[in-house]
């Protein structure tokens, strides 16, 4: 691949900014051929409709409303080549006036998501371990660390599978997307990192079904299998009555006909009549026990999310 054209073209699809480069690169002329250029400002000026610039006029980066040669667009789209993580995708790059859909689901798989479709509002959920997204049918709203990103395009639905703009994969999902010259598209995850309190100095908040449950930000805290939260203030958040249990040396928790039991070093929570397996064993710490975030669906049948600034969001599943 020319690291440079896709580079030049990963900026055009809103990428964090430009890179300079000094050699000559190829560009796709109105024809949708490739042409040299000699600098990627060439490329940027004649073929982009706005940019930003820094205090001394230099391009860093580009509006959401750049866009490539529509004739070069067509043929990216026609041509279907898509790779996520190294595995080519068996589907439509769909073209939208000036954007480029990819397929949501294959997508998001691909680098490890686990989708919910919800039909009533249409919209999707997405989970990766410690991160949390969702998309909604035709409506401009990504949420991205607390944050609503608004991509210029809504979610579209095509053949009973949702499209989101290209630039979904960048800036909420935070892969690598390049386009070569060909016109073949590359989404490239990054490593996943648990947010770490110690060093980095994160502030958690606990919310549970929409509201702060009021712990201190020192009540949490990360191991290097998971993150841990302080198990008797969700339960009780949750509606659960708490009790120790001196002869088993568990700690019970009951709400209604569900009871659930939890052990420092137990590698299983006893949740009924069943055993569930743990991400890694609780622990007990300055008298209060602590119980992995990645558990916390299995064991007391929630949705749980970790956004990048810290805020841990438990939300109780409505039964149908």
């Amino acid at each position: 691949m020319n690291k440079a054209i896709a580079a030049s073209i990963a900026l055009a699809i809103a990428l964090a900014a430009a890179q300079p480069f000094a050699a000559p690169v190829n560009a796709m002329n109105e024809q949708g051929t490739a042409v040299p250029v000699e600098q990627e400002r060439d490329f940027y000026d004649k073929y982009m409709k706005q940019f930003v610039h820094n205090e001394n006029g230099e391009i860093i980066g580009t509006t959401r409303e750049t866009s490539l040669n529509t004739d070069w667009l067509h043929n990216v789209s026609a041509r279907n080549s898509l790779t996520v993580d190294g595995q080519s995708v068996d589907a439509d790059i769909v073209l939208d006036g000036t954007y480029l859909l990819i397929p949501l689901r294959p997508v998001m798989e691909g680098i490890g998501y686990e989708l919910t479709w919800n039909a009533k509002n249409k919209s999707a959920e997405a989970v990766k371990g410690p991160i949390w997204t969702s998309v909604e049918l035709n409506k401009d709203h990504y949420p991205y660390a607390k944050m609503p990103i608004q991509l210029g395009k809504a979610p579209m639905l095509k053949d009973k599978m949702m499209y989101v703009p290209l630039q979904f994969a960048s800036e909420v999902l935070k892969a690598d997307v390049s386009l070569n010259e060909q016109g073949d598209i590359t989404i490239q995850s990054r490593p996943e990192q648990i947010p770490q309190d110690s060093f980095g100095g994160m502030h958690w908040v606990i919310v549970v079904n929409g509201e702060s449950i009021g712990v201190p930000t020192e009540d949490v805290f990360t191991t290097e299998d998971d993150v841990m939260v302080p198990a008797e203030a969700i339960g009780k958040a949750l509606g659960y009555t708490v009790e120790y249990n001196k002869d088993t040396g568990a700690y019970e928790f009951v709400r209604g006909a569900k009871w659930i039991a939890l052990k420092e070093g137990g590698t299983a929570a006893a949740v009924g009549n069943m055993n569930v397996e743990l991400n890694t064993a609780p622990i007990i710490k300055d008298g209060k026990l602590y119980f992995p975030f990645g558990s916390l669906a299995d064991v007391f049948g929630v949705k749980a999310r970790i956004d990048p600034t810290g805020v841990i969001g438990i939300q109780e599943e409505l039964s149908s």
